[in-house]
């Protein structure tokens, strides 16, 4: 029964939409480090049922601080998931109602784990301290295509993380 009456909370909860930037923000907990990729599924799910109740996770619906919280669970779901979302985010961002970083990051992972180039520069790897992009389409030109959508340039990125302990990377 006490499972019963907290699945019921729960139901209200999402069908309240004062909550759901508080539901977004409890899927992905600061400070969790690794821990935070864990119950991936599960994760994708309620943010799924949250997105088809309220519309996708935008800064007008959930707040500034867990737009990115929903990116996270987001883009450590599956590939389908994000190529589902995609245009869902594409419009948001042309309605000024999400940020360019964030679009750009899930753009950018979706071309990846299909195996083209990034547009972005976004998916990168470390070996020591130096950062190396995975393969990006025309990187004579990324600078520009990061300054348009407001992401850091690929030397300021390169100085953040080398200066963050490497427990945070």
């Amino acid at each position: 029964l006490i499972d019963l009456a907290k699945e019921d909370r729960l139901e209200e909860r999402l069908l309240d939409k004062e909550s759901v930037g508080l539901q977004i923000g409890e899927l992905v907990p600061n400070g969790l480090g690794v821990k935070r990729y864990l119950n991936c599924a599960l994760r994708v799910k309620k943010l799924d049922s949250l997105i088809s109740i309220f519309g996708f996770p935008t800064y007008s619906i959930v707040g500034y601080t867990n737009v990115p919280k929903a990116m996270t669970v987001i883009l450590h779901g599956p590939l389908e998931y994000m190529e589902k979302v995609l245009p869902i985010a594409q419009k948001a961002y042309d309605e000024g109602n999400f940020d360019g970083y964030q679009l750009a990051h899930l753009i950018d992972r979706v071309l990846w784990l299909n195996g083209k180039k990034q547009v972005y520069g976004t998916q990168f790897y470390f070996i020591e301290d130096k950062i190396y992009l995975f393969p990006v389409e025309d990187p004579k030109n990324l600078e520009k295509r990061r300054k348009k959508m407001d992401i850091p340039t690929v030397k300021s990125l390169q100085y953040y993380y080398k200066n963050k302990p490497k427990g945070e990377r």
